[in-house]
């Protein structure tokens, strides 16, 4: 196909007008990135250690038998049509995987059914990326917490934080900032962060099926921005906010593609100044031993209380307000038990 192409545009240029007499001849491509896809028809006897090609050799085609290696592909997984890639000299033979996810009936569907549980997510940029809160609600609204989990980041803001600050010393020995400029640091630090996403990803997931959650709610925060400030502290908040983002997308694809659970976000609008009961609280980083004692609300504080003595982590308080958020869109009435919430 490619001759024959060739031999249409040279003919072309034989018979080129006089204006364009000056022009060079076509030349034959000299390299090829041709991954070819073999479609149903194109291949057969797949026995999982060699399969067989239906090949252009000539001017015929013929079916040509290959031998491969690949890891066993799990039972619940099916292999469709291969393609061929070339890849650094070599030709290696790629499957896709497909498996049969069975029909949820929809966030709609799901919260109709007599008992259903929800996973409320708030993820914070200090010390814990993710607080998990798990919510079963039955019919009548009525509502209990069975699980909670909190993932720890400490050590990988500090990792993060101490690569970006290397980076910024040697900006300022060189007074180099370009496009390029430590590019290995940099491609190792990126490396870092798609890594500890796909972790936390994999651990929030295999949470939520563990307690069987139908359900899995995060706050839309679309519209974060890094503050003004040194460039490497600006360079944490930006990467802190793209792992944020990152978790979703993985979260949202993992869950639904291994156990068929759903993913949603809801608005984050006072899901950490209110209680799962609408009453506003206070914020700090001590409860308060009296009443007298209760202070302005502090942003970022890590303990929320009220006078009637509800107490909680001020990022558990919120995955609570935002798995409520998840249930209220279909059910109008529900009430969250506090005894279910003593620590």
């Amino acid at each position: 196909m490619l001759n024959k192409s060739w031999n249409s545009t040279y003919q072309k240029w034989l018979n080129r007008p006089k204006r364009l007499k000056h022009h060079k001849p076509p030349l034959h491509q000299g390299a090829f990135n041709f991954n070819p896809q073999y479609d149903a028809g194109m291949w057969k006897e797949d026995d999982g250690f060699s399969i067989v090609l239906k090949m252009l050799v000539g001017d015929s085609w013929k079916w040509i038998k290959h031998q491969y290696q690949c890891p066993d592909v799990p039972t619940q997984w099916v292999k469709g049509s291969p393609r061929v890639q070339v890849q650094n000299g070599s030709l290696w033979i790629v499957f896709p995987l497909e498996k049969y996810v069975p029909a949820t009936g929809g966030i709609k569907g799901i919260m109709a059914k007599s008992t259903f549980r929800t996973c409320g997510i708030d993820m914070d940029l200090d010390k814990f990326i993710v607080i998990a809160s798990i919510l079963e609600t039955n019919d009548r609204g009525e509502t209990t917490e069975v699980a909670r989990h909190f993932i720890n980041q400490s050590r990988h803001v500090a990792r993060r934080k101490r690569n970006l600050g290397n980076i910024a010393i040697k900006m300022g020995k060189t007074g180099i900032i370009s496009r390029g400029f430590a590019k290995k640091a940099w491609d190792s630090l990126s490396a870092v962060e798609i890594e500890y996403s796909r972790a936390v990803s994999r651990e929030l997931v295999e949470l939520a099926n563990h307690w069987r959650a139908n359900v899995i709610s995060f706050e839309h925060l679309g519209n974060l921005r890094p503050k003004r400030g040194k460039y490497s502290r600006r360079s944490n908040q930006k990467r802190a906010y793209w792992l944020k983002g990152k978790i979703y997308e993985q979260v949202k694809r993992i869950a639904y593609q291994d156990y068929a659970i759903l993913t949603t976000r809801v608005s984050p609008m006072n899901t950490s100044r209110l209680t799962p009961w609408g009453e506003p609280v206070w914020r700090g980083c001590k409860f308060p031993s009296s009443p007298t004692e209760f202070d302005s609300y502090r942003p970022g504080a890590a303990l929320v209380a009220t006078v009637d003595g509800y107490k909680a982590h001020s990022g558990l308080n919120a995955a609570r307000n935002v798995a409520l958020k998840a249930i209220k869109r279909h059910l109008s009435e529900v009430m969250l038990h506090q005894k279910s919430l003593q620590q």
